[in-house]
């Protein structure tokens, strides 16, 4: 039997009431951090890790797709494969993409039996095929005569005629750091110093994936916490190599996203992705035959007090279809309202005041209130939250409760945009905090909206909810 194409797979796959439509993932298996992200000709190129053999952890290639505008993707064939023998015979993992005198260049983490280095890998094809480069590794060791919980995930980019290179690292029992390379040539890398590194364990001891933008006249540099699952920012000032923290805050705190990369479109604009992981067991992400997704591609910038700030791409608005407008809405205390809104693919945009109430919206609600996922303000405590105890009848996944404090008063405006797509659900609120879960409702009448106030009345304004286009079959 011939094999299938990447079509046909996932037009088998497609039937899986948990398989987002709407979201970027491979045709099968697993997929992690997003890697290499570049404009390149107009085209965007989207690289990740990959195990093209199996939905499970490990056998670590780079996978790659292709895109004019960030939302449907073409596959393209696997970038980078570990070669036997070779620096990285343990696997191809994160790292970035750089547009080096006019050539495609790839800049990654290779792992064998010594430990964590960074290879080069170019191409001379529009950016279908990679040539290793003879001189790898690049960078073979970490600092010397230092204990380090690792060395991985290398984040270049060009400053003035030279290239600057940081990695991600940390102490064992101190705090997570971030080391500062610099280079001419790309070859000979000089180690400058550590970036920027914690002595506090809060944010744990390994840091991963480490990415710098300047934005403005400030700085943003976010880690993703190894351990914790977690992704935290900081915006600042950079000053002779030195990176001066003056903000910091949570990237999302849904308990899904996480290795976000970043990087600037030939627009100029900042733009991110991130990987949603799963939040069922490995036998069940084994039986469905694919394991994670990308969240929306993001778009950064940061506010006049150093928040970051964080919108979907504005591209995602061409996935609008069939849109149900309800303006005012108003909820008396301890009542819930069913909406003639329903369906799997949706984006909802709502506001509401800060009170000293409870209020917010439930999605994939089951008619008999069996399974719903809860989007809440809890004014007493002052968060946000997402509420997953009730999202599945299925023992097999997460489910928990995840929230946000907000830096807002009553009177104040909360504003969200809502994305759920099968499986994945994104929050944003205010274009400042971001909670990305994963959500697997067993009914397949869990389709339908409610607002709900808990104490008080409440008054929902700008309600709008749009059926989203599906970018794969099915």
């Amino acid at each position: 039997m011939a094999e299938e194409t990447a079509k046909q797979v996932r037009e088998r796959l497609s039937g899986d009431p948990h398989r987002p439509l709407y979201h970027f993932l491979p045709p099968q298996n697993w997929m992690n951090d997003p890697n290499g992200l570049i404009q390149w000709n107009g085209t965007y190129h989207l690289f990740y890790q990959h195990n093209p053999d199996a939905a499970v952890w490990g056998n670590i290639h780079w996978g790659h797709a292709v895109s004019m505008d960030m939302l449907h993707w073409q596959d393209s064939p696997i970038a980078l494969s570990p070669t036997q023998g070779g620096w990285d015979h343990m696997g191809c993992w994160s790292g970035c993409a750089i547009n080096y005198h006019h050539i495609p260049t790839l800049i990654y983490t290779a792992r064998n039996v010594e430990g964590e280095m960074v290879c080069l890998a170019t191409s001379q094809d529009d950016l279908i095929t990679w040539q290793k480069h003879p001189r790898n590794p690049i960078l073979a060791l970490p600092p010397k005569d230092i204990p380090l919980t690792g060395f991985r995930d290398p984040f270049v980019w060009q400053n003035g005629l030279g290239w600057n290179m940081i990695i991600g690292s940390g102490y064992p029992g101190k705090g997570g750091a971030v080391f500062l390379y610099r280079s001419n040539d790309l070859m000979r890398w000089e180690l400058c110093g550590s970036l920027f590194e914690s002595n506090d364990l809060e944010y744990g001891d390994m840091w991963e994936c480490p990415n710098l933008l300047h934005l403005g006249e400030k700085y943003l540099l976010f880690v993703s916490v190894m351990g914790q699952g977690k992704v935290i920012y900081f915006s600042g000032d950079l000053q002779d190599g030195k990176f001066i923290p003056q903000q910091r805050g949570n990237f999302d705190a849904g308990g899904s996203y996480y290795a976000p990369l970043s990087f600037y479109n030939e627009a100029g604009r900042a733009i991110v992705f991130g990987w949603a992981q799963e939040g069922r067991s490995v036998k069940t992400q084994q039986a469905a035959g694919w394991s994670g997704v990308q969240a929306i591609p993001r778009q950064l910038s940061l506010s006049k007090d150093g928040r970051v700030t964080i919108e979907p791409i504005q591209e995602i608005e061409a996935l609008r279809g069939e849109v149900t407008e309800f303006g005012e809405v108003q909820v008396a205390s301890r009542q819930a309202m069913i909406l003639p809104l329903t369906g799997d693919c949706l984006e909802i945009q709502l506001e509401a005041l800060i009170s000293d109430g409870s209020y917010g919206i439930r999605v994939r609600c089951a008619p008999d209130g069996e399974e719903y996922t809860e989007i809440g303000y809890d004014g007493p405590s002052g968060k946000l939250y997402v509420d997953r105890r009730k999202s599945s009848n299925s023992p097999d996944t997460t489910r928990d409760i995840r929230s946000e404090k907000l830096d807002l008063q009553i009177g104040d405006r909360l504003e969200l945009r809502i994305f759920v797509d099968r499986s994945i659900l994104e929050v944003i609120a205010n274009k400042h905090w971001c909670l990305t879960s994963r959500i697997y409702p067993e009914n397949k009448d869990s389709l339908g909206v409610q607002l709900f106030s808990r104490a008080g009345e409440t008054i929902f304004e700008n309600l709008k909810g749009w059926q989203m286009e599906r970018i794969w079959p099915g």
